[in-house]
């Protein structure tokens, strides 16, 4: 599977939007199947948020592989052009693909 890693200021509506198939570009093309993780950070300082997903998606991909997870600075994933939705901030959530 993939790992999602992605903060925003509507968490119930943001994984509700990845499930339906509206919310990443990622996870329209990547169902998602579970959310791993799901906590606030507390701020709305959005360049200390990206940092904090950058960081939790870095440390995805050490554990499960750098093709397996996207997020934060890294949302390219070999031979996929994915968006950003620049509308986020926090919390952090972590989402299970198939």
């Amino acid at each position: 599977g993939f790992y999602y890693v992605g903060t925003t200021l509507y968490p119930d509506k943001r994984v509700r939007d990845h499930f339906d198939g509206k919310g990443s570009n990622f996870t329209k093309k990547n169902r998602p199947v579970s959310v791993v993780e799901l906590y606030s950070l507390n701020s709305e300082d959005r360049k200390a948020c990206y940092k904090i997903e950058t960081c939790k998606t870095r440390e995805y991909r050490d554990k499960y592989g750098a093709d397996k997870v996207v997020g934060g600075k890294f949302l390219q994933l070999k031979k996929k052009t994915l968006g950003r939705n620049t509308n986020d901030t926090a919390p952090l959530g972590v989402i299970k693909g198939l």
